[in-house]
Protein backbone atom coordinates (compact mmCIF):
# COMPACT_ATOMS: atom_id res chain seq x y z
CA UNK A 1 0.00 0.00 0.00
CA UNK A 2 1.20 3.79 -0.87
CA UNK A 3 1.91 5.93 2.07
CA UNK A 4 0.28 8.72 2.24
CA UNK A 5 2.86 11.86 3.14
CA UNK A 6 1.99 12.87 6.95
CA UNK A 7 0.55 15.90 6.04
CA UNK A 8 -2.70 14.83 4.46
CA UNK A 9 -3.62 11.81 6.71
CA UNK A 10 -5.85 13.88 8.17
CA UNK A 11 -8.61 16.84 7.78
CA UNK A 12 -7.53 19.45 10.96
CA UNK A 13 -9.76 20.75 13.18
CA UNK A 14 -10.35 24.61 12.73
CA UNK A 15 -9.50 26.48 16.08
CA UNK A 16 -12.92 28.39 15.26
CA UNK A 17 -16.27 27.33 13.90
CA UNK A 18 -16.15 28.22 10.22
CA UNK A 19 -16.96 31.77 9.22
CA UNK A 20 -16.09 33.04 12.82
CA UNK A 21 -12.28 33.55 13.13
CA UNK A 22 -12.29 36.91 12.27
CA UNK A 23 -9.54 36.77 9.93
CA UNK A 24 -10.27 37.04 6.40
CA UNK A 25 -9.29 36.23 3.16
CA UNK A 26 -10.13 37.90 -0.41
CA UNK A 27 -13.32 35.76 -2.17
CA UNK A 28 -11.36 35.26 -5.45
CA UNK A 29 -9.24 32.39 -3.60
CA UNK A 30 -12.07 30.54 -2.82
CA UNK A 31 -14.30 31.57 -5.92
CA UNK A 32 -11.13 30.42 -7.88
CA UNK A 33 -10.47 26.91 -6.11
CA UNK A 34 -13.73 26.17 -6.70
CA UNK A 35 -14.13 27.07 -10.59
CA UNK A 36 -11.02 25.13 -11.74
CA UNK A 37 -12.56 22.19 -9.28
CA UNK A 38 -15.76 22.28 -11.26
CA UNK A 39 -14.01 21.92 -14.53
CA UNK A 40 -12.49 18.51 -13.59
CA UNK A 41 -15.26 15.97 -13.75
CA UNK A 42 -15.88 14.57 -10.33
CA UNK A 43 -13.66 16.78 -8.38
CA UNK A 44 -16.22 18.80 -6.17
CA UNK A 45 -17.68 15.01 -5.50
CA UNK A 46 -14.62 13.82 -4.40
CA UNK A 47 -13.64 16.55 -2.67
CA UNK A 48 -16.96 16.78 -0.52
CA UNK A 49 -16.96 12.62 0.35
CA UNK A 50 -13.39 13.66 1.85
CA UNK A 51 -14.32 16.69 3.84
CA UNK A 52 -17.71 14.87 5.14
CA UNK A 53 -18.43 18.04 7.62
CA UNK A 54 -21.57 19.59 7.21
CA UNK A 55 -20.33 22.34 8.81
CA UNK A 56 -17.38 23.05 6.74
CA UNK A 57 -19.33 21.79 3.65
CA UNK A 58 -22.04 24.55 4.50
CA UNK A 59 -19.44 27.21 4.28
CA UNK A 60 -18.10 26.33 1.17
CA UNK A 61 -21.48 25.55 -0.51
CA UNK A 62 -21.86 29.44 -0.08
CA UNK A 63 -21.52 32.38 -2.96
CA UNK A 64 -18.35 33.44 -2.84
CA UNK A 65 -17.77 37.28 -4.67
CA UNK A 66 -14.26 37.98 -6.08
CA UNK A 67 -14.43 41.29 -3.55
CA UNK A 68 -16.03 40.17 -0.67
CA UNK A 69 -14.18 38.89 2.43
CA UNK A 70 -14.58 35.63 4.09
CA UNK A 71 -13.05 33.19 6.99
CA UNK A 72 -9.73 31.78 5.86
CA UNK A 73 -9.62 29.13 8.04
CA UNK A 74 -11.66 27.29 6.21
CA UNK A 75 -8.50 27.19 3.21
CA UNK A 76 -6.73 24.49 5.60
CA UNK A 77 -9.27 21.77 5.66
CA UNK A 78 -10.14 22.63 2.08
CA UNK A 79 -6.29 22.15 0.47
CA UNK A 80 -5.74 19.36 2.94
CA UNK A 81 -8.70 17.01 1.37
CA UNK A 82 -7.68 18.45 -2.25
CA UNK A 83 -4.10 16.85 -1.43
CA UNK A 84 -5.63 13.53 -0.40
CA UNK A 85 -8.23 13.61 -3.11
CA UNK A 86 -5.06 13.97 -5.78
CA UNK A 87 -2.70 11.49 -3.66
CA UNK A 88 -0.35 14.16 -2.84
CA UNK A 89 1.37 16.75 0.31
CA UNK A 90 -0.61 19.27 1.01
CA UNK A 91 1.92 21.64 0.72
CA UNK A 92 2.35 20.64 -3.15
CA UNK A 93 -1.79 20.85 -3.44
CA UNK A 94 -1.03 24.66 -1.43
CA UNK A 95 1.50 25.65 -4.29
CA UNK A 96 -0.65 24.34 -7.16
CA UNK A 97 -3.50 26.45 -6.02
CA UNK A 98 -1.28 29.62 -5.35
CA UNK A 99 0.22 29.34 -8.74
CA UNK A 100 -2.87 28.97 -10.40
CA UNK A 101 -4.08 32.06 -8.48
CA UNK A 102 -1.36 34.24 -8.72
CA UNK A 103 -0.57 33.49 -12.47
CA UNK A 104 -4.39 34.66 -13.23
CA UNK A 105 -4.28 37.77 -11.41
CA UNK A 106 -0.23 38.96 -12.02
CA UNK A 107 -1.70 38.47 -15.82
CA UNK A 108 -4.47 40.52 -15.66
CA UNK A 109 -5.88 42.71 -13.08
CA UNK A 110 -2.45 42.88 -11.17
CA UNK A 111 -0.40 43.14 -14.17
CA UNK A 112 0.94 46.79 -12.96
CA UNK A 113 2.37 45.10 -10.10
CA UNK A 114 5.59 44.43 -11.78
CA UNK A 115 5.08 46.12 -15.14
CA UNK A 116 7.84 48.31 -16.15
CA UNK A 117 9.72 46.89 -12.67
CA UNK A 118 12.47 45.50 -12.13
CA UNK A 119 12.63 42.45 -10.26
CA UNK A 120 14.29 43.76 -6.54
CA UNK A 121 11.33 47.05 -7.26
CA UNK A 122 9.10 44.14 -7.13
CA UNK A 123 10.26 42.41 -4.22
CA UNK A 124 10.08 45.12 -1.74
CA UNK A 125 6.03 45.51 -2.70
CA UNK A 126 5.69 42.41 -2.34
CA UNK A 127 4.92 42.70 1.23
CA UNK A 128 2.31 45.41 0.20
CA UNK A 129 1.29 43.07 -2.03
CA UNK A 130 0.11 40.62 0.08
CA UNK A 131 -2.65 43.47 2.16
CA UNK A 132 -4.41 42.89 -1.63
CA UNK A 133 -5.63 39.13 -0.32
CA UNK A 134 -5.81 38.86 3.88
CA UNK A 135 -7.15 41.33 6.23
CA UNK A 136 -4.29 40.61 8.72
CA UNK A 137 -1.04 40.72 9.45
CA UNK A 138 1.63 43.17 9.37
CA UNK A 139 4.07 43.07 6.48
CA UNK A 140 7.13 45.16 5.78
CA UNK A 141 9.88 44.73 2.78
CA UNK A 142 14.13 45.32 3.71
CA UNK A 143 16.70 45.62 0.48
CA UNK A 144 19.98 44.46 1.93
CA UNK A 145 23.45 45.26 1.02
CA UNK A 146 23.80 42.18 -1.25
CA UNK A 147 20.24 42.32 -2.83
CA UNK A 148 18.73 40.16 -1.28
CA UNK A 149 15.30 40.87 0.23
CA UNK A 150 13.89 40.09 3.28
CA UNK A 151 9.70 40.35 4.06
CA UNK A 152 9.18 40.20 7.78
CA UNK A 153 5.19 39.52 8.60
CA UNK A 154 4.08 39.54 12.09
CA UNK A 155 0.21 39.08 14.05
CA UNK A 156 -0.43 35.41 11.39
CA UNK A 157 -2.28 33.04 13.25
CA UNK A 158 -0.08 29.72 13.58
CA UNK A 159 -3.09 27.75 12.44
CA UNK A 160 -2.34 28.81 9.05
CA UNK A 161 1.47 28.27 8.66
CA UNK A 162 1.36 25.29 6.66
CA UNK A 163 -0.57 27.05 4.01
CA UNK A 164 0.72 30.27 4.26
CA UNK A 165 4.18 29.96 4.08
CA UNK A 166 4.64 27.58 0.70
CA UNK A 167 1.43 30.31 -0.91
CA UNK A 168 3.59 33.15 -0.13
CA UNK A 169 6.64 31.95 -1.40
CA UNK A 170 4.93 30.97 -4.56
CA UNK A 171 3.71 34.24 -4.99
CA UNK A 172 6.74 35.82 -5.09
CA UNK A 173 8.51 33.35 -7.03
CA UNK A 174 5.73 34.03 -9.79
CA UNK A 175 6.09 37.97 -9.27
CA UNK A 176 9.75 38.13 -9.62
CA UNK A 177 10.23 35.90 -12.56
CA UNK A 178 7.38 38.19 -14.18
CA UNK A 179 9.73 40.65 -13.50
CA UNK A 180 12.23 39.02 -15.26
CA UNK A 181 14.55 37.45 -12.32
CA UNK A 182 16.10 34.13 -12.61
CA UNK A 183 17.16 31.37 -10.23
CA UNK A 184 14.44 32.77 -7.44
CA UNK A 185 15.37 31.40 -4.20
CA UNK A 186 13.04 31.64 -1.21
CA UNK A 187 13.74 30.55 2.55
CA UNK A 188 11.81 30.97 5.88
CA UNK A 189 13.24 31.42 8.84
CA UNK A 190 12.17 29.39 12.20
CA UNK A 191 8.41 30.96 12.97
CA UNK A 192 8.70 32.96 16.39
CA UNK A 193 5.80 33.50 18.66
CA UNK A 194 3.92 36.67 18.34
CA UNK A 195 1.30 36.62 21.20
CA UNK A 196 -2.51 35.81 21.12
CA UNK A 197 -5.70 37.38 19.49
CA UNK A 198 -8.33 35.95 21.37
CA UNK A 199 -7.99 32.60 21.77
CA UNK A 200 -5.79 32.04 18.58
CA UNK A 201 -2.01 32.07 18.58
CA UNK A 202 0.12 34.33 16.19
CA UNK A 203 3.77 34.23 15.04
CA UNK A 204 6.27 36.13 13.27
CA UNK A 205 7.97 34.96 10.23
CA UNK A 206 10.66 35.63 7.48
CA UNK A 207 10.68 35.39 3.97
CA UNK A 208 14.27 36.23 1.91
CA UNK A 209 13.85 36.33 -1.23
CA UNK A 210 16.71 36.24 -3.93
CA UNK A 211 17.66 36.10 -7.68
CA UNK A 212 19.90 36.91 -10.63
Amino acid sequence: MTRRPLSVLRIPTLPAAPGKSGFHIKGVVYSGIFGRLAQETGALERLREELNDQTLLGFFDQLFLASGWYDIFPIVPLFSAMARTRGVSFESASIEGTRARATEDLNSIYRSFYRGATPAQVALRLARGFGRYIDFGDATSTENADGTVEIATHKLPTFLLPWYMPSAATFCRIALELAGARDVRTFWRAPEDDGERGDISLASIQLSLSWR
